[in-house]
């Protein structure tokens, strides 16, 4: 899994097998890392991911 800044050190995983995703699909990670929101920018046209929490009791 690769993030679209085009620089190789933008991986997030190359051990993980992702199904066929769509425009508009979510994807959940557990424990991603602190890095994937805060160096997350507007770089080569691709607007930063919208990070959704979801809070289990």
């Amino acid at each position: 899994m690769f993030g679209p800044t085009c620089d190789a050190l933008d991986t997030i995983s190359l051990a993980e097998q992702l199904p066929d995703l769509e425009i508009g699909d979510y994807l959940y990670s557990e424990k991603i890392g602190a890095y994937s929101a805060a160096s997350s920018t507007h770089f080569n046209g691709f607007p930063p991911a919208k990070v959704v929490h979801i809070n289990q009791k």
